[in-house]
C-alpha cells in the first residue's frame, strides 16, 4: 500500500546535495568578480578568502549531512599532490573540486553556465580596457596600458589562462552538443566573446595552449577536423602578425 509520508532516510541527502550545489554555483560565479578597493591586492586575497570560506561551508554541509544519516560520496583519490607551503588553498581547492564532481552528475550543464556568466563579464571588461574606453581602476600613467587591462582577475598573464581555460570548456560544450540537432546560441555567444577577449589580452602563452587544447579535443574525434583545425589556426595566427600591431610589434621584438 502506497504511503504519504516522507522519506526520511533520503531528505539530507537531497538538502545535502541542494546545499553543495548553491554552494558550488555561487562560488564559480563570484569567485572570478570578487575584487577589494585595496591597493596592496585587489584581486588575489579576496578570492584566496572567497575560495576558503566556501570550502569551510561545503566541508561543513557534508559533515551535517554525514551526521543526519547521507552516505558521503566516494571518491578515488590519486597520487599525494598538496603542497605544504600552499596547504590551505590546496585543500580548499580540493574541498570545493570534489564537491563540484559531486553534483556535477546530476546539473552538468548549470555548473557550465555559472562559470561562463563570470568569464563573459570578465572578457567583456578586458575588451573594454583593451579598447581604452573605460578604465574601471583608473589610469595609472607610470605603468604601459596594457599591464593595466587586468579586468577583475589580476594581470594579463592570468586574465590569458582564464580566459583561454573558459573558452576551451565552452567550446568543449558546444562540440559535445554538436550531435544534437542545435546549437545552444548561449553557449555560442560566449565562446566568441571569450575567444575576442582572449586575443585581445595578447597574452600568447595562454593562446598558444589554448590552441593546442583545442587541436587535441578535435584529435579525440577526428585526425581530419583536427588538421583542417590546425590550418584554420596558422592562417589566423600569421593574420593577425600581420594586421594586429601588438603582435607585430612583439613579434619584431623577438626576433630582433
Amino acid at each position: 500500500m502506497a504511503t504519504l509520508r516522507p522519506n526520511w532516510t533520503e531528505r539530507p541527502g537531497r538538502w545535502m546535495e541542494l546545499a553543495t550545489l548553491i554552494l558550488v554555483l555561487a562560488g564559480a560565479f563570484a569567485i572570478p568578480l570578487v575584487f577589494l578597493r585595496d591597493p596592496a591586492d585587489m584581486f588575489r586575497l579576496p578570492k584566496a578568502m572567497f575560495l576558503r570560506a566556501e570550502a569551510i561551508l561545503l566541508a561543513g554541509v557534508g559533515a551535517a549531512g554525514y551526521l543526519m544519516g547521507s552516505p558521503l560520496p566516494r571518491r578515488r583519490w590519486r597520487d599525494p599532490w598538496l603542497s605544504l607551503g600552499n596547504l590551505g588553498s590546496a585543500v580548499a581547492t580540493a574541498v570545493v573540486f570534489f564537491a563540484t564532481v559531486a553534483v556535477a552528475r546530476r546539473h552538468g550543464w548549470i555548473l557550465l553556465a555559472a562559470p561562463l556568466a563570470a568569464a563573459v563579464v570578465n572578457a567583456l571588461l578586458v575588451i573594454i580596457e583593451e579598447s581604452n574606453l573605460w578604465m574601471p581602476f583608473g589610469v595609472h600613467s607610470e605603468m604601459p596600458h596594457h599591464l593595466q587591462c587586468d579586468a577583475l582577475l589580476g594581470n594579463p598573464n592570468e586574465v590569458g589562462g582564464y580566459l583561454g581555460a573558459a573558452a576551451l570548456g565552452c567550446l568543449a560544450f558546444l562540440w559535445a552538443r554538436r550531435g544534437e540537432g542545435h546549437t545552444p546560441r548561449w553557449a555560442a555567444l560566449a565562446a566568441l566573446v571569450i575567444v575576442s577577449a582572449l586575443l585581445a589580452s595578447r597574452t600568447l602563452t595562454a593562446m598558444i595552449a589554448f590552441a593546442a587544447a583545442m587541436l587535441g579535443m578535435f584529435a579525440l574525434t577526428s585526425w581530419k577536423k583536427a588538421l583542417r583545425a590546425a590550418a584554420a589556426v596558422a592562417v589566423i595566427g600569421v593574420m593577425a602578425l600581420f594586421l594586429v600591431a601588438p603582435f607585430r610589434e612583439r613579434a619584431s621584438r623577438k626576433l630582433s
